[in-house]
């Protein structure tokens, strides 16, 4: 657990935290894309995701919600990706912007249940 903990692309992830958690969307962001364009392996897909929850469970939603749209960015084929930018429009209170998410989630993977059940959900609100 303690190797896990002082991996290379842990280490990222925690050092980007801190950069957004203090210093802001901006300068996360351009840490964010330093970190990609030097050493692209050390923050892949999946890490940025959890970065970005990383900040939704912090509650700096507009931060998450750029961490995000840059994964999408990146990875504009990855259903998963765009399931996650659609979660943070909705932390966020854009209900439209995360149809449209979800939308595209489910276009590039029918079988992502998730999406599928949120577009369900936002289609026919209790």
């Amino acid at each position: 657990m303690d190797a896990l903990l002082r991996s290379p692309t842990e280490i990222a992830r925690r050092q980007l935290a801190r950069v957004f958690l203090k210093q802001g969307a901006e300068a996360g962001l351009q840490r964010l894309r330093e970190v990609q364009a030097s050493a692209p392996q050390i923050l892949g897909e999946s890490l940025t995701n959890l970065l970005g929850y990383h900040l939704l469970a912090q509650d700096k939603i507009a931060e998450a919600v750029e961490v995000f749209r840059r994964n999408v960015e990146l990875h504009p084929d990855s259903s998963n990706a765009w399931n996650s930018l659609a979660e943070a429009y909705l932390h966020a209170g854009d209900v439209e912007l995360a149809a449209d998410a979800y939308r595209r989630s489910v276009e590039l993977d029918r079988r992502n249940v998730n999406s599928r059940w949120m577009l369900t959900q936002l289609a026919n609100p209790s």
